[in-house]
């Protein structure tokens, strides 16, 4: 077997194992579908609202309209805003959206399917960049697995936040201006 080819059969059994690890937390602490914070929490409410009103509407319903007509009492601090007497959310309905879509196919794990490979992504992006600086494939696996569960990564990948999907973008790009720079430096 070639040495690249051993590489990329490695580097494929890291990935797995990591993908299933993340996924096996996530259904221990889905159990009972409940969020660290109240942003999740708003988040899930979203994906609750975007299937409820069959993804016609981003607008979110609120228990208690029957007794505050006018929205004047919303308890949400400052995380919705209202347009033509209608609720939003104020924050980015993408990853409520697709997490919406899998959540009906998955049940509480498709909520944080996205995030968590968002986290992957990351770790292979951290691994790359490291086989890029000539790390050996040994710290370059080391720091893969480093990447998630040495860094808040762990967490926001258990949970519906946009911040893993930040991340993995922000590393991939950290990855594609290393590889232009070596190679217009190198000549690769």
């Amino acid at each position: 077997m070639g040495k690249l080819h051993k590489r990329n059969l490695n580097l494929g059994l890291h990935v797995v194992l990591l993908t299933a690890v993340l996924f096996l937390l996530a259904a221990w602490l889905s159990n009972s579908v409940t969020f660290f914070s109240s942003d999740t929490g708003l988040r899930f409410w979203l994906v609750k609202a975007l299937i409820r009103q069959n993804w016609d509407s981003f607008a979110l319903e609120y228990p208690a309209r029957f007794l505050d007509p006018d929205l004047t009492h919303v308890p949400y601090y400052y995380a919705y805003l209202v347009v033509n007497d209608l609720l939003f959310a104020n924050l980015s309905p993408i990853l409520p959206l697709f997490s919406s879509w899998l959540y009906v196919l998955l049940g509480p794990l498709g909520l944080v399917s996205l995030p968590i490979l968002s986290a992957v992504a990351t770790a292979v992006a951290t691994y790359k960049i490291a086989r890029l600086q000539q790390l050996s494939p040994r710290y370059a696996t080391l720091l893969l697995w480093i990447s998630v569960f040495a860094t808040p990564v762990l967490f926001y990948s258990l949970q519906l936040w946009d911040h893993t999907i930040g991340v993995a973008c922000v590393t991939w790009a950290i990855y594609g201006l290393l590889l232009t720079i070596m190679r217009q430096k190198y000549g690769w």
